[in-house]
């Protein structure tokens, strides 16, 4: 069952290609906590958006209800931001499992990563047996001649040597195995996550390059059928 935001508040009809909002306020879900979002005022290079911009984004609950509004990823900070087109404020909501989001072309849900006890948010690339393929989006701050660095708190100074850095991997998972995806085809093997022999025979038909998405891709597929 698929309900617009806007009928629900009883707002008038937007036509084809005009933004649809949530308005923030109105929008009360068991599911979703929304928390205001806070301003950063450090100059950093990049910015932590998959898209900076906000687009008009789905929000899937596991009984199939769907709503739709201006939605972005936050991947500095793992979470969704949220605002309505009739105001400037902006809130944030972590995903939880149960509940999908198709944002920009790319359907995402939350998985409990037991070695750090917390929920994360993936990309599904592969969402298949015995083996699913997620992408795990990541960036963090790097200043000049230094590690990264956590997020910034709200009062902290400018720092123009700062940028966003792109960390992301590709995550293969099968049963309660989670393996990150690196360009060795012998890690792969080692780790125990794939049949061998039938790992071969694939990658002797045809060479797949781990560091390239849509090669993992096809070798996933091809390794579930």
């Amino acid at each position: 069952m698929k309900k617009n935001i806007f009928l629900i508040l009883m707002l008038p009809f937007f036509s084809w290609g005009q933004n649809i909002s949530i308005d923030p306020r109105n929008f009360n879900s068991g599911n979703i906590e929304l928390t205001r979002a806070v301003n950063e005022n450090r100059n950093i290079k990049g910015h932590p958006y998959l898209e900076k911009d906000f687009s008009i984004s789905t929000i899937e609950f596991k009984d199939g209800t769907t709503y739709e509004g201006l939605i972005r990823f936050h991947i500095g900070k793992d979470v969704f931001e949220m605002k309505s087109n009739t105001s400037e404020e902006i809130y944030e909501f972590k995903l939880k499992p149960g509940i999908r989001i198709s944002l920009s072309g790319k359907t995402f849900e939350a998985k409990l990563l037991s070695s750090e006890k917390s929920l994360a948010t993936f990309e599904i690339l592969v969402n298949d047996t015995p083996y699913s393929l997620y992408k795990y989006h990541k960036k963090i701050i790097k200043e000049a001649r230094k590690d990264g660095i956590a997020m910034p708190s709200s009062n902290q100074g400018n720092n123009s040597d700062a940028f966003w850095s792109e960390q992301s991997s590709l995550i293969l998972m099968a049963k309660n195995q989670v393996y990150e995806i690196e360009k060795s085809h012998k890690r792969l093997l080692k780790s125990g996550m794939v049949d061998p022999a039938k790992y071969n025979e694939i990658t002797k038909k045809k060479k797949f390059k781990l560091d390239r998405m849509e090669d993992v891709i096809a070798l996933v597929k091809a390794l579930n059928q």
